[in-house]
């Protein structure tokens, strides 16, 4: 009898055993074949030894996460004559280790562009994962999500997921993934998945199960080396690895395309070997054509052999591959040159990465070490870059790309010289020189710019530099040009100063002043003589007026470059200027217009009034470039103005000013053309401008406001804070405007004023007889009459009584002769209907007070001794409005005839 019960329990001891050495790591991987069609491969890693085989998977159900499932099979491996397979195929083992890959291939058609999530799940992982509490029941799955849209294919990872490490050893691993799409790669480690693609319940990473401050894991989220300090204890652990893609948009934008989620599996052993050590590789950038030789040196610190090896994607290119001879091995130390003949074929906006493996040779558990290179391929900047004079605009061009993949050049302008060299990993122009982008240029050949700014032509005086740089399609930059710099021709009058001279409404007087042109043709095209004509507008909207004019019979030296214009408005108005120059070309009945200068404008000043402080700004309009102001203020005592600050922005704030005390001030800019020959620095001054500080800020609320009310004496009682007391900055509160409204949520309306500030806390008592319900809200009003917000709101309620006698005996004897309330309030009204015991109505009102002397309605006679019932419907003040409370009851009409005393 006991025979079955062993035999039961040792075969399902042998059926877990069997699973509990099955799925140990894995990934799912995809290649785009065209247009929504995919070839999607999974890879798991199995034990092929013992009772593992009985847990073998000819095939896996996948789901491709578009709503459609399949059954696919093995497809790596042959089929030997033992095979209980249908198909060919069983796997493939690993030299060395009694783990074999399985692949499991096909192809699927997604229906559209989306972002899709394909999935494997199979009943078992491995028993006696100590990281997984109860690993032999735990499904195993793996998943990896696509971006269906264009080209993309995952990473290839091309290290395996089977390692080995050692107690109390440093222990590093890299999945060594390469991107042939050239998306940029961010890793991360995650907790491992279940059922359900969920995470495992009470999953631990490996530090964790036995934790310690020298027992960290992590990884490189650039690089993907995951670094494990020092294990702590044997045993087989697994760890998930996310490898995230993530591509440029047309913004510049990184989104994410896919990933590839990496289950593996570390078994931590006993040795006595340390890892050998690869010397630290800095990232590099190269320019397209540079051949590129890197030494590469591991040394091992036992003095064993070190077997050095390299994986990425530089070493797999189709053109000019890079060369790493390995494995290379040696005697305690390995050198061994990494070298690469870079091609504009190689140029991309993310760095290539080659991960190089030093591993130790002869023990028990084999250590390695992983050092990563990263290298950027960077196209040279095009050659030759020519900046000339056209006009008001300015012709930029360059030499054609050496690089025939770049698909067109961006043109970059900054006014003034910088003398910007880039640093060997710096592409493009980046923002913190200045240079702002004027211009995409489309297509290789496109090689010249006209920079005409956007339409309104350049400006006389300003030195202009520009940089060009090419680029590619998956977003990446040469190097720029070197800078090249040019400024229009001096062939027309340039405006250097229009300054207030004087302040006045009527009498206000601007200096204009302008140079000379030193490039104008006066031999052939405009011969002379020469006159000058200002015009002038107020305000930029406003129609150009002529305002004078020098002599027309002067030749160029000695035409007057300076003008006054008088009798104008500077105290109200900003004046804007132009200059003309006209010659008197022979045959032609008038002056010919040679050239004009650009616009400038008087600096203006204003200024916004607050409590004891003024605001004051600025604006002007010149062509030139201001680089700071200095702000003047009228001193009483000296009877001058003093310089009272120096800024850079136009605008300054004078504090601790007198309210309603009148200030004066003005404001002289400082500035100059970045091209040489002009006067520097040109200055120029506002006009003076009074300004008047007022307190106009609201004061803060009361504060604190509480409320407290009594239905007996029908009083509400209010306190508050002085905000005096209480809020920063505020100082002059003189008094307080009560508001009320009578139901919630009603208009607050105005009930009283309160101005005396004798107490810190404010007392305000309100006496009503009707109701006493309502909303109370308070605002502060400073010594400028601003008045703040209102407080917080305070409500309180009625306490309603209204109750009816049993009773009464009617018949004018002055004692108890109505049927009337007891004393009530906060009544507005009530609906009282009377019934006799047949249900007649006898009595009905609406007053509160009822005083009903017990007759009958209907013909006005005494009732009868007797009970009647009565319905009482009762309107309530109430803060929400009338309210209705019903009442019902009896009431004994006693008719004093019927209790009289009976004489003898």
């Amino acid at each position: 009898m006991r025979f079955l019960p062993l035999f039961i329990l040792f075969f399902i001891l042998s059926f877990s055993e069997a699973f509990a050495t099955h799925n140990r790591a894995g990934e799912i991987t995809f290649k785009h074949l065209t247009g929504f069609t995919y070839e999607v491969l999974v890879t798991t890693y199995t034990k092929n030894t013992g009772r593992a085989i009985n847990a073998d998977r000819c095939e896996l159900e996948i789901d491709f996460g578009d709503g459609t499932m399949d059954t696919i099979n093995r497809t790596n491996g042959l089929q030997p004559s033992s095979n209980l397979c249908s198909h060919r195929h069983v796997g493939v083992p690993i030299f060395g280790k009694e783990i074999k890959i399985n692949e499991y291939r096909t192809v699927h058609s997604f229906p559209g562009p989306f972002f899709y999530t394909i999935s494997v799940e199979d009943p078992n992982r491995n028993a006696d994962i100590r990281n997984i509490d109860g690993s032999v029941s735990v499904p195993f799955y793996l998943e990896s999500q696509i971006l269906v849209s264009g080209i993309n294919n995952s990473p290839e990872l091309q290290n395996l997921p089977i390692d080995e490490g050692c107690v109390q050893k440093r222990y590093e691993y890299n999945p060594g993934a390469v991107d042939s799409d050239g998306d940029s790669l961010v890793y991360s480690l995650v907790a491992c998945r279940g059922a359900g693609g969920l995470v495992i319940p009470q999953y631990q990473f490996p530090n964790e199960v036995n934790p310690g401050t020298n027992n960290q894991i992590s990884i490189n989220t650039q690089t993907g080396t995951v670094t494990w300090q020092a294990p702590q204890t044997i045993g087989e652990y697994n760890i998930c690895i996310l490898i995230e893609e993530y591509r440029k948009d047309q913004f510049g934008v990184p989104v994410l395309v896919g990933n590839v989620l990496r289950d593996m599996q570390i078994t931590i052993g006993v040795c006595e070997n340390d890892p050998p050590v690869i010397e630290k590789l800095e990232e590099l950038c190269v320019v397209a054509g540079e051949q590129l030789v890197i030494p590469i040196v591991a040394s091992d610190p036992n003095g064993d052999v070190v077997i050095l090896t390299a994986t990425g994607e530089p070493l797999g290119l189709e053109n000019s591959p890079a060369k790493f001879e390995m494995p290379t091995t040696g005697d305690s130390v390995v050198t061994r040159d990494f070298e690469w003949q870079t091609t504009c074929d190689h140029v991309r906006d993310q760095p290539y990465q080659v991960v190089f493996k030093a591993q130790d040779f002869g023990h028990s558990v084999d250590l390695v070490d992983y050092e990563v290179l990263r290298i950027r391929v960077i196209a040279p900047a095009p050659d030759n870059p020519i900046a000339e004079p056209q006009g008001n605009n300015i012709i930029v061009s360059w030499d054609k790309s050496i690089c025939n993949n770049a698909i067109g050049y961006r043109i970059y302008r900054l006014q003034d010289s910088l003398g910007y060299e880039p640093d060997s990993c710096v592409t493009g122009v980046p923002a913190f020189t200045g240079y702002g982008l004027i211009g995409t240029n489309d297509g290789l050949n496109n090689i010249s710019f006209m920079d005409d700014n956007g339409g309104a032509g350049l400006i006389h005086g300003q030195l202009y530099c520009y940089m060009i740089v090419a680029y590619f399609a998956d977003g990446a930059e040469s190097y720029p040009t070197t800078e090249v710099c040019t400024e229009l021709k001096k062939d027309v009058p340039v405006l250097v100063r229009v300054s207030v001279n004087t302040t006045d409404e009527t009498n206000g007087s601007d200096t204009i002043r302008w140079t000379k042109p030193t490039e104008l043709d006066t031999d052939t095209q405009f011969p002379g003589p020469y006159h000058y004509r200002i015009y002038q507008s107020v305000g930029n909207t406003g129609n150009l007026k002529l305002v004078g004019q020098t002599n027309e019979d002067a030749d160029l030296e000695n035409v007057d470059t300076v003008f006054v214009d008088t009798l104008i408005n500077t105290l109200d108005d900003q004046h804007y200027y132009l200059i003309e120059l006209h010659s008197r070309v022979p045959g032609a009945a008038e002056p010919v217009l040679t050239g004009s200068s650009h616009n400038a404008s008087s600096v203006y000043l204003s200024s916004i009034p607050s409590d004891n402080t003024l605001s004051l700004f600025w604006t002007e309009d010149v062509p030139w470039t201001n680089r700071e102001y200095e702000v003047y203020k009228f001193n009483q005592v000296s009877g001058d103005f003093e310089l009272l600050a120096t800024v850079t922005e136009p605008a300054y704030e004078d504090t601790d000013l007198t309210n309603l005390r009148s200030y004066l001030y003005f404001v002289r800019s400082i500035g100059g053309y970045s091209a040489p020959g002009f006067i520097n620095p040109i200055l120029n001054n506002s006009q003076i401008h009074t300004g008047i500080p007022i307190d106009l800020e609201a004061p803060c609320p009361p504060v604190n406001p509480f409320i407290e009310s009594d239905c007996d004496i029908n009083e509400n009682s209010l306190t508050w804070g002085n905000p005096n007391n209480y809020c920063e900055d505020v100082d002059d509160v003189i008094g307080y405007n009560l508001y009320f409204t009578p139901v919630l949520g009603g208009e607050l309306r105005q009930i009283a004023s309160y101005d005396s500030l004798t107490l810190d806390d404010t007392i305000f008592t309100q006496v009503k007889e009707k109701s006493i319900a309502g909303c109370y809200a308070i605002t502060a009003v400073d010594s400028f009459l601003n008045e703040s917000k209102f407080s917080d709101p305070l409500c309180v309620d009625n306490c309603p009584i209204y109750e009816l006698p049993n009773v009464f005996t009617p018949g004018g004897d002055g004692v108890n002769d109505f049927f009337r309330p007891f004393p009530y309030k906060f009544v507005e009204s009530i609906e009282l209907e009377v019934y006799n015991r047949w249900g007649q109505k006898v009595f009905e009102t609406t007053e509160p007070d009822i005083q009903w002397d017990g007759t009958d309605m209907n013909n006005k006679q005494h009732l009868e001794s007797g009970v009647y019932f009565y319905v009482c419907t009762v309107n309530e003040i109430r803060l929400v409005g009338i309210v209705p409370r019903v009442l019902k009851g009896y009431v004994h009409i006693l008719q004093q005839k019927d209790f009289r005393p009976s004489g003898n």
